[in-house]
């Protein structure tokens, strides 16, 4: 017997763009609700990503933030406080002015 799962989200998309994909319906509300919590941290000052994990109740880093944040910077969302040297260890992360616009436009993430 083969079962079928007939459940289906729409990829959140951080820049509001239309795009969507298939995506499971946990993984998409997480990001989402992480994603605003790091702009909302970011918002306040710049953070080193381990200053981050910290912050949300994590030891370090983890691949998922990892992930996250490349998908930020991606999208303009956050950008590096030195961006010639993205690997530095002095490295940190701050809130851009489109993200700025997008929240104050009241858009979701």
């Amino acid at each position: 017997m083969i079962a079928f799962s007939n459940t289906f989200k729409v990829t959140i998309n951080l820049l509001g763009k239309d795009e969507s994909g298939v995506e499971s319906g946990v993984e998409s509300g997480v990001e989402s609700d992480m994603a605003l919590q790091i702009l909302n941290m970011l918002s306040k000052q710049a953070l080193s990503k381990a200053e981050i994990a910290k912050t949300l109740g994590k030891e370090k880093p983890t691949r998922y933030l990892n992930d996250l944040m490349k998908k930020l910077i991606q999208h303009q969302q956050v950008a590096y406080t030195i961006p010639d040297k993205p690997n530095s260890r002095l490295q940190k992360y701050q809130i851009t002015e489109i993200a700025v616009q997008m929240i104050n436009q009241g858009h979701k993430l």
